[in-house]
């Protein structure tokens, strides 16, 4: 399923916004101005067992009370988040003009419009990585729970798990069909990479990061454990708590971007953490081959070398840039609320316009060392 636009009204720092979204989606502004606000509205309703009620906090996003959903300046207690999806329009929250009892605050959104029995509306491909993701361990669990198959755990922790049964072709369709290929068209492809095959694709795409690399994995089922090792062409093996944070962290990234299937959703945040800028570079080229793929990507991100990675592809004409929205959120003090700014590309990769703090320290920096002042 992919999402036409996100509105919050009263939620959280936003009065009243409408996030238009294309398939790659990326979300820049300085810290505290409220980027993770629009993947956390899609995580209330990822996280809801029935679309009835959005609970303000469960596996996958913790709000807190109403008062830290609340937009804190609104002039009533009304909220409300709409999605609009070619699955239908989806509103939850109260109407304009509610009136709570400070005791009687609610502890979840009621569904306002839509379908109640869209239970699975996000599909079975929906994968979320939060920036808290687990770092190099020693071992990490099996996912024996949730019946997404694609699904990583929010911190990356089952992508090992994923791997090994990648490489072991364990991972079937609802047919019985092989997961493990990838089509011959698809533009996530590496060029590195001959064949279809998923695994060897990702490998690919993480020599990116890491020349040379080559993951490892297997599993233990009794204990219900996976680890892994990497290498570098040298023929030795070293565990993953001895390669640094960079590997473990991209890890559940690149593996989130070319497993995805066409039509699904992957919400990442800070996808760039502990990586090198070639690496970022890389990784922004490809969130914006997976969206030429068919897949919705929502990102949050500090990078401007992941921002200039996706522009590198629709410069090169791999990309449409209108699969490529920048969205500027900065905080405007005369709303006392935070604003929404759409940045498109044209076909030379070029940003429709530069507002101040979009990604302007560079320049800044470099006239004080040039200037002095």
């Amino acid at each position: 399923m992919i999402i036409d636009s996100v509105s919050l009204r009263n939620f959280k720092c936003f009065a009243d916004e409408v996030f238009p979204l294309s398939k790659l989606n990326v979300l820049t502004g300085v810290n505290g101005v409220g980027k993770s606000t629009l993947i956390q509205s899609i995580l209330l309703a990822a996280q809801a067992p029935a679309l009835s009620k959005l609970e303000f906090n469960g596996a996958l996003v913790e709000i807190g009370d109403y008062s830290d959903l609340h937009h804190s300046n609104a002039l009533d207690d009304s909220s409300c988040i709409s999605i609009r999806s070619a699955n239908g329009d989806f509103r939850w929250g109260f109407e304009e003009g509610t009136k709570f009892d400070q005791q009687k605050y609610p502890t979840s959104l009621p569904q306002m419009d839509g379908e109640q029995n869209e239970k699975d509306w996000l599909g079975s491909n929906f994968v979320y990585l939060s920036a808290e993701r687990w770092g190099p361990r020693d071992y990490v669990p099996l996912n024996t729970q949730h019946a997404n198959p694609y699904w990583l755990g929010k911190h990356g922790e089952f992508s090992i798990a994923f791997l090994n049964s990648l490489a072991n072709s364990s991972l079937k369709d609802n047919d019985g069909k092989s997961l493990a290929t990838t089509s011959e068209d698809d533009p996530r492809i590496h060029s590195d990479n001959i064949g279809v095959v998923m695994l060897s694709n990702i490998i690919a795409w993480m020599g990116e990061i890491s020349p040379n690399v080559n993951i490892n994995t297997d599993v233990i089922k009794e204990a219900a454990i996976g680890y892994s090792t990497f290498d570098f062409g040298s023929g030795s093996k070293f565990r993953a708590i001895n390669v640094g944070f960079g590997l473990s962290y991209a890890l559940s990234i690149v593996t989130a971007l070319v497993s995805a299937r066409e039509g699904s959703i992957v919400l990442l945040e800070n996808p760039e953490a502990h990586l090198h800028p070639s690496g970022q570079s890389k990784l922004g080229q490809l969130l914006a081959l997976t969206a030429a793929a068919g897949v919705q990507v929502i990102v949050e991100t500090h990078s401007e070398h992941i921002i200039n990675g996706a522009r590198i592809k629709v410069r090169k004409a791999e990309v449409q840039p209108d699969l490529v929205r920048i969205m500027y959120i900065s905080r405007d003090d005369e709303k006392l609320a935070s604003t929404v700014e759409i940045l498109d590309l044209d076909k030379m990769g070029h940003v429709s316009n530069w507002p101040s703090g979009f990604f302007d320290q560079q320049a800044i920096d470099m006239k004080t060392l040039i200037t002095g002042r």
